[in-house]
């Protein structure tokens, strides 16, 4: 899969394998989960046969919605140390993060400062025990919540 916000210059996002069965129709999914922050993306697939020919898919063009903003764990599950959260934007604004344990008590509070586009963050774990959390990302109108395990 490759993306572009130009149309012009492509780069690899990511791969899919294909299944080796030329007979059937075979539904594929890729979820771009890095976005820049441009109002139309473009993308096209870079389709490499067993033989190692290459073609690529006609261009699709997207027009980004008007998310302000949404969060992904990485790693989930995610070992002793860190974990990084990756926070697509729409603009800058400050951010409240907050942790919750499984009882709901709540085991982490700060602030991020994030500008338009994608925004990687490291948040210590290793003073957590193992176990399931709650990731809360709020801009002071949405919260977004996503789960996570701690090993």
């Amino acid at each position: 899969m490759e993306r572009s916000v130009n149309q012009t210059d492509f780069s690899s996002i990511g791969n899919v394998i294909a299944v080796n069965n030329t007979d059937n129709t075979t539904t594929y999914r890729f979820t771009d989960k890095l976005l820049p922050a441009s109002e139309y993306l473009f993308y096209r697939l870079k389709i490499i046969d067993k033989n190692g020919a290459e073609k690529y898919s006609d261009i699709v063009k997207i027009k980004r919605s008007a998310i302000s903003f949404d969060a992904f764990v990485s790693p989930n599950p995610a070992p002793a140390g860190n974990i990084q959260f990756i926070i697509n934007a729409s603009n800058s604004k400050s951010l409240t993060i907050t942790v919750f344990n499984a009882g709901g008590q709540q085991v982490y509070l700060g602030q991020q400062k994030i500008s338009a586009g994608t925004n990687r963050h490291i948040l210590p774990v290793k003073t957590l025990a193992a176990g399931n959390y709650i990731l809360s990302v709020q801009d002071g109108e949405k919260e977004i919540r996503r789960n996570f395990l701690v090993n």
